[in-house]
This record gives C-alpha cells, structure tokens and sequence, in this order.
C-alpha cells in the first residue's frame, strides 16, 4: 500500500489528527433553529460555545505525580515508520525515556505486513521492558507477537491503533495513545465549525479513503453529530494516496457535479494538497475546507484564506503520553485512563500565529515533574 495511504491506520499522530470532547445535540432538526440556518438553535449555540475554548492555545494534559520516581534500569523499545512525520514523533519518545534515563531502542518498519511482523521479531528478542509501536497494520498481524509479549511479561502501548483494537484486562496491550477518543474528539470539534458558521444544511460533504478505520470511524462521528443537530451529509471516498497529484482533480470534477458544495472536511489535511490551486483553475467557487493534523502547506492555505480551518491535537504530545503510560507500569500503578487524552484547538486565519507546533505549553515539563525528574 502506498506510503501516504499507511497515514490513516495511523490515525493521526503524525498526526495528525487528535481533543477536547464535544457532546453531540440531541436534537432531531425540528426544534426552533435560528433565521438562515436549518441547524437547531440548540445546536449552534452549543458549538459556539465549544468553538470559544478550542479557539484557545490549549496546555498540555495535567498529570497525577508518581508516588516515586521509576527505575534507571528501563529499556524500550519504539517501533515506527520510515517518513519524517513518525521519525519526529519517535523522537519525542526517545527524549522522554532518556530524562527517565532509560535505554530506548528505535526500530522502523516499512509500510508493509512482513516488515512490521519482523520489526516486532526483532523487539522481543531484545528483551525489553516496555515495546510502543506505530500501528501501520492491522493488530492481526502481529497477534502471535503480541501473545509473545503478554507471555513474557512485557507491556505493549499501542500507537494509533485501530478503533476495534481493546487495551488492558485480557489484552496484551496494556495501552492506548492517539487511539479512537481522540478521532471522537477532533472529528466533533471539526463539526461544530460547520454547524457554528453554516447557512443551510445542504452542501455540507465529508471526504476519506475508506481503506483506512480511522477515516470510516471518523465519517461515522461526523455524520452523527451533524444529523443530530438537523443537517446532512454527503460522504465522499478516495484514495488517500493520490493526495497532491490525480485526487485535487478529482475533487474538481466532484464539484462540478455537485455546485451547491459549501463545506468539504477532511479525515485528514493531508488530503488538501494542491485543491485549492486546482478549484480555482477550474473557475469554481472555492467551499470552506477544514481538516486536522496540519502541514505547514495547509498552514499556509489558512494564513491565504484558501483553507477555512483546521484541528490542531497533541500529537508530539502523545509520545510522551506513551512513556508516561510505561513509568506508570514500571512503577506498579494501574492505568487510569488506559488511552490519556489531551485537548485540541481549532485553528482558523484569526489565531493561527498561537498555534503550538510541536508540544503544547507546558510539556514536556509537566511529564518531568510528575515523573519526579525534575
């Protein structure tokens, strides 16, 4: 499978992606709804309100302190990818396992079954205490590792993993970061910016390659949320891994066969690449595009106002959330909560020089001070 494919089985950390939890309105479309927009007015103050805090440079997640500070004598291992997005994210992790002064082990695995089964091979016979991993194949593809791991006494995180995959009781993996809570997340936020500043309920269109469950998890929150506030959406499937070359043209060709469009959002910015350039070529009205886990290509579509906006989470954030989950085991705690979760911040022209670009303020000493490193 294609590389840029592969990003969706990571949800988004490298995301993209990531949170902070908005409650879907239980409304049917048929309360009072405000002149000009078929949204229930219920629904449109409370995505109002949401979008007020989220418009905010969020801290990073405060932590409970260890009862004392872990053992020198750790070693991990962190298995990732080979693209520059999980390199970066690894090298969060490597930095917080050495504060703790443990050893980390990085091992990359390319984007295909035999080559993340091997790199898991390869953990295992190291002995380590604590493996994290990148979750670019299905769980079934390393569940012989995994038995291997629980059997050998060795705590496995999961890294954006797929929705159906289960941490703690019975499971060999112990825990969970940039997991399904962080899609619910992100995924409503992104909502109420539609709901928040539409017009209508029509035209309002959800974009994401299928192949991935992150995406189809993230399609099904979307639609939830916006149904139940008194609109509709209409879904539309890609292949992610033709982002930046045949997919902005054909997003123009969906435009033209569907000129009432007034919201395209996407499982992912990635997704963006080039379609701005691409409408506006075609002499078409450019909708008001929002997605997550920004570039600095999609940074710049915001600051040109080409792109309406994006969800910022705390993607770098949630490696250190992964070492932390590992101190935590290491210093016999039960985990609570067995998938952390941050906050995210909507990110639109207005506030974009506030966007935090790689940990959220506050980290990473707040994981040294809990850790009692510093």
């Amino acid at each position: 499978m294609h590389k840029s494919r592969m990003l969706g089985t990571m949800g988004i950390i490298v995301s993209a992606l990531i949170f902070s939890a908005c409650g879907s309105s239980s409304s049917d479309g048929g309360a009072d709804k405000p002149k000009g927009s078929g949204f229930s007015a219920e629904a449109v103050a409370a995505a109002k309100a949401s979008l007020e805090t989220a418009s905010k440079v969020p801290s990073a997640r405060k932590l409970t302190p260890l009862a004392k500070r872990p053992s020198t004598d750790v070693s991990v291992v962190l298995i990732g990818c080979p693209i520059p997005q999980c390199t970066e994210a690894i090298a969060q992790a490597k930095q917080g396992a050495k504060d703790l002064g443990w050893n980390a082990k990085e091992i990359v695995a390319d984007f295909t079954p035999e080559a993340f089964v091997g790199a898991f091979n390869t953990a295992l016979q190291t002995k380590p205490d604590f493996i994290y991993y990148i979750a670019t194949q299905p769980v079934a593809t390393i569940d012989k590792q995994l038995q291997e791991a629980k059997a050998a006494g060795i705590p496995v995180i999961a890294g954006s993993p797929a929705p159906d995959v289960k941490a703690g009781g019975d499971s060999p993996i112990a825990g969970i970061t940039t997991g399904p809570a962080l899609t619910v997340q992100f995924t409503e936020l992104m909502a109420d910016v539609v709901i928040a500043d539409a017009k209508s309920t029509e035209g309002i269109v959800f974009m994401f390659d299928p192949a991935a469950p992150s995406y189809v998890q993230g399609s099904e929150v979307f639609k939830k949320k916006i149904t139940a506030a008194g609109g509709k959406v209409e879904p539309l499937e890609i292949n992610q891994g033709e982002a930046g070359t045949t997919l902005p043209g054909k997003i123009v060709s969906y435009l033209q066969a569907h000129p009432k469009t007034k919201y395209i959002v996407a499982g992912n910015d990635l997704m963006f690449n080039g379609v701005p350039d691409a409408i506006k070529s075609a002499g078409l009205p450019l909708p008001k595009l929002i997605g997550n886990n920004a570039t600095d290509v999609n940074r710049k579509y915001i600051a040109d106002g080409d792109q309406f906006a994006t969800v910022t989470s705390d993607n770098y954030g949630s490696l250190w959330d992964a070492i932390d989950l590992m101190a935590r085991l290491s210093v016999g705690e039960t985990l609570d909560p067995i998938e952390p979760l941050g906050e995210s911040m909507v990110v639109k022209k207005a506030n974009l020089a506030q966007e935090p670009k790689v940990l959220f303020p506050g980290a990473p000493q707040s994981y040294l001070t809990a850790w009692k490193v510093q």
